[in-house]
């Protein structure tokens, strides 16, 4: 059983989730049920993996919100153990921001852009995606 599998309390949370007036008072509450669940935030995807800044703003317009920040969580999960982990993504990308798994991204260690980790990148690769020919922990131009 994960540390974020949904609380017995999940009915009350979801309910209180319904007259949250800001996305403030959403990440409080996300705080209290999953403490450091969310492990950072960071502005912009690297320069060197356009499309996944393109995809985001393409995602942002269809929703017609404004791409907010890039948040990197602890752990993401879908299954019927998770809903509540689903729903909390759910607002957040609902509310222009782009989250992803720490096994998936990282900050660069120069300008904390968002890097795909080296599996990420090695997909991209593979499916013909334009991306740096080897994986950097940091983005070419940094």
């Amino acid at each position: 059983m994960s540390k974020y599998s949904d609380p017995e309390n999940i009915k009350d949370i979801m309910e209180s989730l319904k007259t949250m007036p800001t996305i403030g008072d959403i990440k409080i509450l996300i705080d209290k049920t999953f403490p450091n669940w969310i492990i950072t935030t960071v502005t912009k995807y690297s320069s060197d993996y356009p499309h996944l800044t393109m995809n985001w703003s393409k995602i942002t317009k269809k929703t017609k919100v404004i791409p907010t920040e890039i948040i990197i969580v602890e752990e993401m999960s879908f299954d019927d153990n998770h809903t509540l982990l689903g729903v909390f993504a759910d607002i957040l990308s609902q509310s222009g921001f782009s989250v992803r798994a720490k096994t998936d991204y990282i900050p660069c260690g120069v300008c904390n852009a968002a890097i795909p980790s080296p599996i990420i990148h090695s997909q991209f690769k593979n499916l013909g995606i334009k991306c740096p020919t080897t994986w950097a922990p940091k983005c070419s131009s940094c």
